[in-house]
Protein backbone atom coordinates (compact mmCIF):
# COMPACT_ATOMS: atom_id res chain seq x y z
CA UNK A 1 0.00 0.00 0.00
CA UNK A 2 1.89 3.49 -0.92
CA UNK A 3 1.82 6.07 1.72
CA UNK A 4 0.13 9.31 0.47
CA UNK A 5 3.46 12.17 0.78
CA UNK A 6 2.83 14.88 3.41
CA UNK A 7 2.33 18.36 1.51
CA UNK A 8 3.32 21.26 3.93
CA UNK A 9 1.56 23.92 1.96
CA UNK A 10 -1.57 22.60 1.79
CA UNK A 11 -1.71 21.04 5.69
CA UNK A 12 -0.81 24.62 6.77
CA UNK A 13 -3.60 26.17 4.59
CA UNK A 14 -6.01 23.85 5.44
CA UNK A 15 -5.19 24.74 9.23
CA UNK A 16 -5.24 27.92 8.52
CA UNK A 17 -8.84 27.71 6.93
CA UNK A 18 -10.17 25.76 10.00
CA UNK A 19 -8.90 27.93 12.50
CA UNK A 20 -10.48 30.83 10.67
CA UNK A 21 -13.92 29.04 10.31
CA UNK A 22 -13.76 27.96 14.12
CA UNK A 23 -12.78 31.33 15.30
CA UNK A 24 -15.10 33.09 13.06
CA UNK A 25 -18.44 32.39 14.63
CA UNK A 26 -20.44 30.41 17.64
CA UNK A 27 -18.61 26.81 18.25
CA UNK A 28 -21.01 23.60 17.81
CA UNK A 29 -19.41 21.57 19.90
CA UNK A 30 -20.61 17.83 18.09
CA UNK A 31 -19.92 19.45 14.98
CA UNK A 32 -16.52 21.21 15.60
CA UNK A 33 -15.01 18.36 17.94
CA UNK A 34 -13.79 16.34 14.97
CA UNK A 35 -12.72 19.68 13.03
CA UNK A 36 -10.54 20.60 16.36
CA UNK A 37 -9.49 17.13 16.33
CA UNK A 38 -8.00 17.39 12.74
CA UNK A 39 -6.39 20.69 13.87
CA UNK A 40 -4.71 19.76 16.07
CA UNK A 41 -3.33 16.49 13.77
CA UNK A 42 -2.28 18.72 11.39
CA UNK A 43 -0.55 21.27 13.90
CA UNK A 44 1.36 17.77 14.89
CA UNK A 45 2.92 16.85 11.17
CA UNK A 46 3.59 20.75 10.86
CA UNK A 47 5.50 20.83 13.80
CA UNK A 48 7.42 17.61 12.82
CA UNK A 49 8.30 18.94 9.53
CA UNK A 50 9.53 21.76 11.11
CA UNK A 51 11.63 19.48 13.24
CA UNK A 52 12.98 17.85 10.79
CA UNK A 53 13.76 20.44 8.43
CA UNK A 54 15.39 22.22 10.97
CA UNK A 55 17.63 19.27 11.70
CA UNK A 56 18.74 19.10 8.15
CA UNK A 57 19.37 22.76 7.74
CA UNK A 58 21.81 21.94 10.95
CA UNK A 59 23.47 18.73 9.14
CA UNK A 60 23.98 20.97 6.27
CA UNK A 61 25.75 24.07 8.30
CA UNK A 62 27.64 21.26 9.86
CA UNK A 63 29.05 19.67 6.68
CA UNK A 64 29.88 22.75 4.79
CA UNK A 65 31.16 24.39 8.19
CA UNK A 66 28.78 27.21 8.89
CA UNK A 67 26.99 27.39 12.27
Amino acid sequence: MATKKFNFGKAYSELETLVADLEGREIDVDADLPKFEHGLKLAKQLLAKMGEAENTIKEISLKYGEE
